[in-house]
């Protein structure tokens, strides 16, 4: 199965877009009224914004998953301009195989991919993350379901 969330990120642009707006007009009302109000107000407002934005540089992130074939495939990229500046770019592909659990870690507005991988050499595991805040329920859900596939016939060729 493969899918992503590319037609969700070409909102990005949009959304910081809004956000700019909203921030300029809020500046605007409270310049106009500035003899009305308080300068906490402004300030609380000011951080409201800072933490609003670094929330969307960091969590909306293209996402894309590939299972056909032998191997996994997953890659996050940058949401903002990520079509022109690979930035923010984290790929992962490895065979089936080395697939040995997975999580999908669950915050307050950030759900977090975590994949268990073990190498069959130093016999390891390593945990690699991929935001998928940015992905719909239903594709989250396709994704548990392909990986629990993935997993049983891997235990179930063990065996």
């Amino acid at each position: 199965m493969r899918f992503n969330n590319l037609k969700l990120t070409r909102y990005v642009p949009v959304i910081y877009f809004l956000i700019l707006l909203l921030y300029i007009a809020v500046c605007i009302l409270y310049f106009s009224l500035q003899n009305f109000l308080f300068t906490d107000w402004f300030t609380s407002i000011n951080l409201f914004f800072v933490l609003l934005i670094i929330y969307c540089y960091f969590n909306l992130k293209y996402f894309e998953y590939d299972g056909l074939g032998a191997t996994l495939s997953f890659t996050n990229r940058g949401g903002f301009l990520s079509e022109y500046w690979n930035y923010k770019n984290k790929k992962a592909e490895f065979p089936k195989q080395k697939l040995d659990n997975f999580k999908i870690k669950n915050y307050f507005f950030i759900k977090i991919l975590e994949l268990q991988i073990c190498s069959k050499t130093t016999k390891r595991k390593r945990a690699i993350q991929f935001n998928i805040s940015f992905l719909s329920k239903k594709k989250i859900g396709y994704l548990q379901n392909e990986l629990h596939r993935i997993l049983e016939n891997k235990t179930f060729e063990a065996n």
